[in-house]
């Protein structure tokens, strides 16, 4: 297993806080959750991310710390490789510092 810590930005106009919600409320947009499937899509995986802090509705961000845990890495990736990759999959009001 691989850990890694992320820097993210947002603008959360758009979002319904940063945690995921329950598979009832799947079609909550939630930065959580566009960071989830941006990394997933980006490592062919599931991973898991986990923030320091929770934001509410509407609120954005300049500096959230979270983690990014990827099971069964098949290569080594550097941090920036993956702050690339990230963004690339990523929607504009989101960004990996």
């Amino acid at each position: 297993m691989s850990i890694w810590k992320l820097t993210i930005e947002y603008e959360g106009t758009r979002y319904n806080g940063w945690q995921k919600q329950s598979v009832s409320q799947m079609n909550t947009r939630t930065v959580q959750g566009d960071l989830t499937r941006a990394a997933e899509k980006y490592f062919g995986t599931r991973v898991e991310i986990g923030g320091s802090g929770r934001t509410d509705s509407g609120v954005h961000a300049i500096a959230q710390v979270a983690h990014l845990k990827v099971r069964d890495v098949d290569k080594p990736y550097g941090i920036k490789q993956i702050q690339f990759g990230l963004n690339d999959n990523l929607p504009a009001d989101i960004n990996v510092s």
